[in-house]
């Protein structure tokens, strides 16, 4: 027989695509059972999880406070590092200004010492860069420290033992102040290291 349909297509019918699990049942208990299983077992999951969330953060506390206990050493050991470094660079100028030569300086400021006359005293005594600088101050009258401080470079320029690693040595510029009453002149003496 020949069956012949004349309703639009949109208009049809559908017929249902067979399930595969059709003519098969589950009873109503296992289905229950099998979806308490899955939320217990999910149930046991986010448990877990919680525990694990609640012992990092303990452990996270434990650590911070260990951090905090740790940080006043943690300054302390910065701030090593940093005399460490400010040590080294000084190291290092000092090796720059001996160099291969042994300049001895300890003898440089002795002959200084025995040189300078009464009433003037050195301030700093400093080389870099293949240049050291003497700067000090004189408290004598005006025109006795301009010339004291002449005899003290000339002296110093006819001692060899002073020259030795040493040349142009000079007298920088002289500057006057007064503390309270007193006049005091500021000077440089400068040369060069050999």
């Amino acid at each position: 027989m020949l069956e012949i349909n004349l309703v639009p297509v949109d208009l049809r019918k559908r017929k249902k695509k067979a399930s595969p699990f059709v003519g098969f049942h589950f009873p109503v208990e296992i289905l229950i059972g099998l979806g308490s299983v899955i939320v217990f077992v999910l149930m046991l999951i986010n448990f877990s999880l919680f525990y694990q969330r609640l012992a990092k953060a303990a452990q996270y506390a434990k650590l911070q406070k260990q951090l905090e206990e740790i940080r006043p050493e943690q300054e302390k050991v910065k701030a090593m590092a940093r005399e460490i470094k400010d040590i080294e660079e000084q190291v290092k100028s000092i090796r720059d200004i001996i160099g291969d030569q042994r300049v001895n300086w300890s003898q440089k400021l002795n002959i200084l010492s025995d040189t300078i006359p009464r009433g003037v005293w050195f301030t700093k005594v400093s080389a870099q860069n293949g240049m050291f600088v003497i700067e000090g101050s004189s408290i004598t009258k005006e025109q006795d420290a301009v010339m004291s401080l002449q005899q003290v470079i000339s002296d110093l320029k006819k001692n060899q033992k002073f020259l030795d690693y040493l040349a142009d040595v000079r007298m920088g510029g002289i500057t006057r102040r007064y503390v309270n009453t007193v006049e005091v002149a500021d000077f440089s003496i400068t040369g060069r290291i050999k």
